[in-house]
């Protein structure tokens, strides 16, 4: 299991990926209990999807809600918890 610390680090090295790749910045990213939120709003449906290819996110824990989807990913072998927002701008559903 991954401790806060490890979720501290993978958090920081995510915000510097996004930094690095020009991906859309991330709005909020925090560790808590050993894991990372983090929550992006993309410009469309490409850029999400590069979120998810990056984190290697599991379809099967993707969930898509009113004005925004939830997904479970990893990066670092620390499990991420990804949220996007404000879906009806830039999801194709």
């Amino acid at each position: 299991m991954k401790t806060e610390a490890d979720a501290r680090a993978t958090a920081t090295s995510l915000q510097t990926e996004s930094s690095a790749r020009r991906i859309d910045p991330i709005t909020e990213v925090y560790a808590q209990f050993g894991q990372v939120h983090l929550t992006v709003v993309p410009t469309d449906i490409k850029v999400w999807n590069t979120w998810c290819n990056l984190l290697r996110v599991d379809p099967e824990r993707t969930k898509w809600g009113r004005g925004m989807v939830n997904a479970v990913g990893t990066w670092q072998g620390v499990q991420v918890n990804l949220r996007g927002l404000d879906t009806p701008r830039w999801a194709e559903q």
